[in-house]
């Protein structure tokens, strides 16, 4: 059950709807909206990823609302008071203020609450003040709001009426074009849609309304459909896949998906043009539960009939230490038998601070290296050179992955924005450095292409190549694919040489090593670092007093107690997450990420 916790309104002190944003539960870190089923119930809900900054609080009000009961609709009116409610309170408010003329300073907010309520028969004046508001700004904008706010959707209504679904589908329906003057409107679309013997039942009161009396019908042959075939399909469960998938440029569609009980998002393409023997490209997006895992798997077996077989594992959004039903790297790639490759995506983790505006950052952060990652993959489908394509390499291969985006700095150099693009690909659920190569996907038309190159962060050395991708609409965003990576232990060891190469992103240097803790150095600033991953007595762990000269860092993998955390901000020893090393170095040195802006 969700709580409606503020709204969103069009503009600063507007009159009119507002969008209703929810929580899950009173205090939760982040936003959830209503997604509308056809009857006016809530078919679920999903994250909110629109700015909250003008956001408006709800005070006391108190509206809790489920998936399948009415949804809640919100209305600021002219005293900037909230009306909130379901559909049918909505529209007894609504018909009482136009009865009392509550709006009239406020012609388009009448307008629409005069739709909202399907009564603008009842209340033409409305409609005709509204049209002399726009008018008197513009008669171009004024005609184009009555003709596709007002008198199309009645047209609309009144066609599938009278044909009925089979005929008039929502395709069809689509290509419906209604144009008004003052003499008449015309109304444009299919042969089999556009005849004089449909009744326009609805439509014509309200033409009357605006002095419409004549309508002219033209038709049109569809044009003949070019062959197309399904070229790539991308498919995942939960909030992430969706935003991803539902949005630019994948534009997808979401159901129910009872067999996991979870929100299954899926988007393809098709080709116009060539035709090819067979679907090119399958992704299947997964997060870290077993039942996703379990899914994922069924559907690349299923999917045999793709050439290539791809798997992107979200690694847990989460802070801290991930709990036991989240399957392991390890275990995700054993379970994924069937896959080309299987991709870890975990950029967001070293953003998880634990607060909920950084909570809130990784997430974003996930949400657009998974839309770029995928991005680059649909633009490797290369029908010219099927060999020698990024692809084609990796067909079969079934092996782990990384992935990791950064938006190319042009004040830094080629090599600094490598090494910020290998920082950024860096976790600690796989060895980046056992990469046979990285591929980065090269969008950037004003640079040439770079030569293969060895580049070197810290004291690892990564061999990394490029591929030319400048219509893959990654803008100046540069891609990163480490292949045939080995999935780490978790062991102590690996998780000291992870600390090790994030200081490496902000230029430190390892120095020496001891049977606990590890010195860290640049120039002439000196860090001993003791990495520890057991949460139990993470205190008694904690080193004691260093000298004047030395500075303590304890790093960690688990979640940091608020009482280590709050430590005086002048003590030699503080006790922090990995995520949180950039503002600690930036706090206590000024130190910066490489190629940072």
């Amino acid at each position: 059950m969700a709580v409606l916790d503020r709204t969103l309104p069009s503009t600063r002190g507007a009159v009119g709807f507002e969008l209703p944003i929810f929580q899950s539960r009173p205090g939760a870190n982040s936003h959830i909206v209503q997604k509308i089923a056809p009857d006016g119930t809530v078919d679920r809900f999903q994250s909110c990823w629109l700015s909250t900054q003008h956001a408006i609080g709800v005070g006391d009000l108190d509206l809790h609302v489920d998936e399948g009961e009415q949804a809640i609709w919100t209305f600021r009116n002219e005293e900037q008071r909230l009306i909130a409610g379901t559909r049918p309170e909505l529209v007894k408010y609504g018909i009482e203020a136009l009865e009392r003329d509550e709006l009239d300073d406020y012609p388009i907010a009448a307008a629409e609450l005069a739709v909202f309520c399907e009564c603008q028969v009842r209340f033409p004046r409305v409609l005709q003040r509204a049209f002399a508001h726009l008018a008197s700004t513009s008669e171009t904008s004024a005609a184009s709001w009555r003709d596709v706010s007002i008198l199309l959707p009645a047209i609309k209504e009144d066609v599938a009426r009278f044909f009925g679904p089979n005929k008039a589908g929502g395709r069809h329906l689509a290509q419906l074009i209604a144009v008004s003057n003052e003499e008449g409107v015309t109304i444009y679309g299919p042969k089999q849609l556009v005849s004089r013997e449909v009744p326009l039942l609805q439509f014509r009161p309200l033409a009357e309304i605006f002095g419409i009396n004549s309508v002219h019908f033209v038709s049109f042959e569809p044009t003949p459909a070019r062959p197309q075939q399904l070229l790539w399909q991308i498919a995942g469960t939960g909030g992430l896949a969706g935003h991803a998938l539902t949005n630019r440029p994948f534009q997808g569609r979401t159901w129910y998906n009872q067999q996991v009980g979870k929100t299954e998002t899926v988007a393809s393409g098709e080709s116009k043009g060539r035709l090819s023997p067979e679907p090119e490209l399958l992704v299947r997006v997964l997060g870290s539960d077993l039942e996703d895992v379990e899914h994922a798997n069924r559907e690349l077996m299923g999917g045999g009939r793709f050439r290539y077989r791809h798997a992107i594992n979200v690694r847990p959004m989460g802070y801290g230490t991930p709990r036991a039903y989240k399957a392991t790297t390890s275990k995700v790639f054993r379970a994924l038998s069937d896959a080309d490759m299987i991709w870890v995506l975990a950029a967001h983790r070293l953003r998880q601070t634990g607060t909920p505006m950084n909570g809130m950052a990784g997430m974003q952060t996930a949400s657009r290296t998974l839309t770029l990652a995928l991005q680059a993959l649909v633009s490797s489908i290369d029908f010219r050179s099927q060999q020698a394509s990024f692809l084609e390499n990796l067909k079969d291969k079934n092996a782990l992955g990384v992935l990791g985006i950064w938006r190319y700095n042009s004040s830094a150099n080629v090599e600094d924005n490598l090494k910020r693009l290998i920082f950024n690909m860096l976790c600690e659920d796989v060895l980046l450095e056992s990469a046979d190569y990285i591929r980065v996907m090269w969008p950037i038309k004003k640079f040439p292409v770079p030569d293969a190159q060895v580049i070197e962060l810290g004291q690892r050395r990564y061999n990394v190549d490029f591929v030319e991708s400048r219509q893959s609409g990654l803008g100046t965003t540069l891609v990163g694919f480490g292949v045939d990576v080995a999935p780490s232990s978790n062991s102590s060891a690996e998780f000291r040489d992870f600390c090790v190469d994030l200081f490496a992103g902000y230029g430190w240097w390892q120095v020496a090593v001891a049977e606990s803790s590890i010195t860290m150095q640049r120039d002439d600033k000196t860090v001993r670092v003791f990495p520890i991953i057991t949460a139990r007595n993470l205190a008694r762990k904690i080193p004691g007093n260093p000298s004047e000269r030395e500075r303590f860092l304890v790093l960690t993998n688990k979640t940091v107690p608020r009482s280590l955390k709050n430590r005086p901000s002048s003590s030699s020893v503080s006790v922090i997450h990995y995520s949180e090393l950039g503002r600690w170095l930036g706090g206590v040195f000024g130190d910066k990420l490489v190629a940072d802006r």
